[in-house]
């Protein structure tokens, strides 16, 4: 999903894992500003500004990321973690922010969802065994064999 700046050309793109911001106008690619991008698990805050007389405050709507391991000291004109807005797309912070929100909350659920559902393999196989119908080796092989499963999602989230 794409939401587009109509102030310096700039865009936010979200992707399954992931948000990238890319620097599309002529004074990014002049400066050279690199695109950033960073893992919604990375983002500490997401804060939405949105003055209704931006015009009297010089400050348009925008959106700015505060990112683990990332932080920007300079012009907020040309911080990579902040993007404006105009007066015409003013809803577009507050929608982006909505939707990394949701992504983030789906993400926890997903996961929740995948711990239990190993839990309840992990007991249909130790009832397996109790019952005699698979020997201690066989389970301990599949306990594993989850398990295993289990920590690579951890190492990979």
């Amino acid at each position: 999903m794409e939401f587009k700046s109509d102030v310096l050309n700039r865009s936010i793109v979200l992707s399954e894992d992931k948000v990238c911001i890319q620097f599309n106008g002529f004074l990014d690619k002049l400066n050279k500003v690199p695109n950033v991008e960073f893992t919604y698990e990375q983002i500490k805050s997401i804060e939405v500004y949105d003055s209704k007389a931006w015009i009297v405050t010089l400050t348009p709507p925008s959106i700015t990321f505060k990112v683990d391991g990332q932080e920007f000291k300079g012009m907020e004109s040309q911080n990579p973690y902040k993007i404006f807005f105009s007066a015409k797309k003013r809803e577009q912070p507050k929608l982006i922010q909505d939707e990394i929100y949701k992504r983030i909350e789906d993400r926890k659920n997903q996961n929740n969802k995948g711990s239990s559902s190993q839990a309840d393999e992990l007991k249909k196989f130790a009832d397996l065994k109790e019952q005699g119908i698979i020997t201690e080796e066989e389970f301990n092989a599949k306990k594993k064999q989850i398990l295993g499963l289990q920590m690579k999602r951890l190492l990979d989230t």
